[in-house]
């Protein structure tokens, strides 16, 4: 069995071969934010938390560590991680095993617009026009008057105005997970304006208003789509929520609460510490605007991962999950009750892992027997331990002189006889010390 390690980019790669099998594990800790679902979940306590409250507060590091050398490459980090911040490749079918499961659907009503891909913290929507822009159908005529009028009570800044004309533009404004909204209004450059009226006919709302003798006799039809980045997508149900057509249904994974322990508030500092505004992937979290709150959670936007709860060092937060959402287990294998024991442990239950006691056991067994062991006294030949204590008496006088024993311990480069010239003693009684 061989297992390697390398770090490309921000992923770690980890790989196993035994024999012709091989198994690579990539965690990709970019995309993770330390929900420790993954530690949860491990058979074989190969992943830990790492300074997650650092991480949270600004340090660049890896909310989780992975010791190669104890996983067993099963899988499960992978399939439950609700980031998709871990990956796994082997030769086992996937199908055979659990995973997480949610959907994210759009339906006929969406048109599309702006306002979903706005709001998406994770950048998995895309929307594109295939409509051609107003300047390449109906050139800006400089002398055109008339007036434009946009019913701002109907206007729900979808953004299809702008992306038709440059006349258009939106004003941008902070979102927060109390508003969502991404503008707060829409403007007009009267001087880019000439007052064609196509815009009117692209406004779903019919919102706009263009009174105008200059009119341009053509209709435009809306033409695009949104497509979604499963793979970024985390569920959190923001396009769901900011939607106006009621285009787009979001299934989560996890279901559960989450809870603020106001009693543990005391030391909390949101403006200073925001490390559960910062860690949420899903930017649920705000600043209260009620001081003896100090920070607030959007839940309909929570995924229920832990993040935050890991985050807090003052321990002000409680996430429990209720329900976990997964493909069917299929019964009758060796593996199916190690893998409903990792739905128990996300659901909160402690994880039962291998069972070391019988191994402990052992050793202490042997530590017993050890202690019960008389030691055998090895036998002695007197006529070797006469002729050791003679040569021993002609020894004892050369190791009692002090200059001998400081020149032998400094490791004098003089040679033997110009210290045995120096001590005075005889050279048989060195050639003897020898042989000793």
């Amino acid at each position: 069995m061989e297992i390697t390690s390398e770090l490309k980019d921000k992923e770690f790669i980890y790989t196993k071969k035994v024999g012709n099998k091989k198994k690579k594990l990539v965690y990709d800790y970019d995309r993770c934010c330390g929900c420790g679902i993954c530690t949860k979940v491990c058979p074989t306590s190969a992943i830990e938390l790492g300074p997650v409250i650092e991480i949270a507060t600004g340090m660049d590091a890896p909310p989780v560590m992975i010791d190669e050398k104890k996983c067993s490459f099963c899988g499960m980090c992978a399939a439950f991680c609700p980031h998709k911040a871990i990956k796994i490749e082997n030769d086992i079918q996937k199908d055979d095993y659990p995973q997480l499961r949610s959907s994210i659907e759009v339906n006929e009503n969406c048109l599309p617009c702006k306002l979903c891909e706005k709001v998406c913290d994770s950048k998995a929507i895309d929307v594109k026009f295939n409509m051609l822009k107003k300047e390449s159908i109906v050139p800006y005529r400089q002398m055109a008057k008339g007036e434009i009028i946009i019913d701002k009570d109907r206007c729900n800044f979808c953004g299809i105005c702008a992306e038709f004309c440059d006349a258009f533009f939106l004003l941008e404004k902070e979102q927060t997970s109390l508003d969502i909204r991404p503008f707060e209004d829409l403007m007009i450059d009267e001087d880019r304006c000439d007052y064609c009226g196509l815009c009117v006919d692209l406004c779903p709302e019919d919102a706009i208003k263009v009174i105008s003798a200059a009119k341009v006799a053509i209709k435009i039809r809306l033409n695009g789509k949104m497509t979604v980045d499963d793979n970024k997508c985390i569920r959190c149900g923001k396009c769901q929520d900011i939607c106006p057509y009621d285009a787009i249904k979001v299934e989560k994974p996890l279901e559960g609460s989450i809870k603020i322990i106001k009693n543990r508030l005391k030391e909390c500092d949101p403006i200073g510490c925001h490390a559960c505004i910062n860690i949420c992937p899903s930017k649920a979290w705000y600043v209260s605007p009620n001081k003896e709150e100090k920070v607030g959670v959007k839940e309909d936007y929570c995924i229920y991962c832990g993040a935050c709860e890991n985050a807090c060092w003052v321990n002000a937060i409680k996430v429990e999950r209720s329900n976990v959402k997964h493909t069917d287990i299929k019964e009758g294998h060796p593996w199916t009750n190690n893998w409903k024991k990792a739905i128990d442990a996300i659901l909160g239950k402690e994880r039962e892992r291998l069972d070391l006691s019988r191994l402990v056991k052992t050793e202490k067994i042997e530590e017993e027997k050890k202690e019960h062991i008389k030691e055998e006294k090895p036998e002695i030949d007197e006529k070797y331990l006469r002729e050791a204590l003679e040569r021993l008496k002609n020894v004892i006088p050369t190791l009692s002189n002090k200059k001998v024993r400081f020149f032998w311990e400094k490791g004098d480069p003089r040679t033997k006889d110009e210290v045995l010239k120096r001590v005075k003693i005889d050279k048989t009684r060195c050639e003897d010390t020898k042989v000793i």
